[in-house]
């Protein structure tokens, strides 16, 4: 029984650890968004000859608005809970704890299998949050290449083709 509640609790710290990247990320997330906002507010900085900079320029914030939509989607499922049933992760899972109903089996050592199927279901939601957590980072690469796209095109356009 020991082993299994130290697996538990290795694999409670793998989520912790997740939701620690989600928090980071998240911070990143938002931090572009407020930036892409200022930026995008601020187009009267473009010269009269720079229209199709200004053209390629919103392109660029198209795309690192995508990307910081997609991150948040991700993001923000990755913290959704997955847990539907007490079944999901017995008798000492939060669901069967919660409504009251931890279920007494009797005999030794009926624990154990227990706390192993409480550790495969952890297992299952700590890999689906790093999943989550993998596929964001494709969404934030893509903001931040729009993000470098709007600020280059935008320096450009602001010094104007004459």
């Amino acid at each position: 029984m020991d082993l299994s509640l130290r697996t538990v609790e290795i694999v409670q710290a793998s989520i912790r650890h997740a939701d620690s990247k989600i928090a980071g990320i998240s911070s990143v997330v938002g931090g572009g968004a407020l930036f892409l906002a200022g930026q995008l507010t601020d187009t009267g900085r473009f010269s009269d000859t720079a229209g199709g900079y200004l053209a390629a320029a919103f392109v660029s914030a198209a795309l690192a608005l995508l990307g910081l939509i997609g991150a948040g989607w991700q993001l923000a499922d990755a913290l959704r809970p997955r847990l539907s049933s007490a079944e999901e992760t017995g008798p000492f899972g939060l669901i069967a704890l919660a409504a009251g109903t931890p279920g007494q089996k009797p005999g030794a050592g009926w624990e154990t299998p227990e706390v192993w199927r409480l550790a495969q279901a952890l297992a299952r939601i700590a890999l689906d949050k790093h999943l989550r957590v993998r596929r964001s980072l494709a969404w934030v690469f893509l903001a931040l290449l729009g993000t470098v796209g709007w600020e280059l095109l935008s320096a450009i356009g602001h010094i104007g083709v004459r």
